[in-house]
């Protein structure tokens, strides 16, 4: 008698709610599921990222040296007094008449980039335009690589460490963020400019 009124004895909710619940979902949509709610995320963190006043900004630059019908208002009215604008619209002009001349075509910033790297009289002569690349150049698309360096920053000044000065942690962190860089480097040309620019290093290493 007492066993039958076991059985019949209702159960806990906490008991339910832990047999139901598992057996709630098929796997299928369990992980379909899964897969929406992390499509979200991805799309909430580009818009969050990419679609920004600063993308739209960097984006009617690019247009800007690309075309030489589109004013350069946008680029003055963002830096103010940091640009000549009648200069940079001659500059502008004068180097697609440039490349024009030598068959070249550009297609993005990157193509104008390239082109003022290999051609040092641009650089020389265009001042404005070579300004207002240099400028570009400062703008921050993202916040990628300064999350970057806060996450190292446990690993670069730790407790034993704990008396390294800013500007040892600063340069630290600028090596440790840029490591594929600074993997290139030549360490040895690297040291030979810095013995070079101490006559007491000269004497010491011995160089000329």
């Amino acid at each position: 008698m007492h066993q039958r009124n076991l059985e019949n004895e209702k159960k806990p909710q906490k008991y339910e709610d832990g047999v139901t619940k598992s057996f709630e979902f098929s796997p299928e949509s369990k992980y379909n599921q899964i897969y929406k709610e992390i499509i979200d995320h991805i799309l909430s963190g580009l818009q969050l990222r990419f679609n920004s006043e600063i993308r739209s900004f960097l984006c009617n630059v690019e247009m800007f040296l690309i075309d030489p019908k589109i004013s350069p208002e946008i680029i003055c009215t963002f830096y103010k007094d940091d640009i000549n604008i009648d200069k940079l619209k001659l500059h502008r002009d004068m180097f697609h008449g440039i490349i024009k001349g030598q068959g070249l075509i550009v297609s993005s910033f990157a193509d104008i980039l390239n082109i003022f790297k290999n051609k040092s009289y641009l650089v020389i002569h265009l001042t404005e335009l070579r300004k207002c690349i240099q400028l570009i150049l400062t703008v921050p698309v993202t916040t990628c690589t300064t999350e970057r360096y806060f996450s190292m920053l446990r690993r670069l000044k730790t407790y034993t460490r704990s008396t390294m000065t800013q500007t040892r942690l600063n340069d630290l962190a600028l090596l440790n963020c840029h490591n594929t860089v600074a993997e290139s480097l030549d360490l040895s040309k690297i040291g030979n400019m810095f013995i070079n620019k101490c006559m007491t290093r000269r004497n010491t290493f011995k160089l000329k």
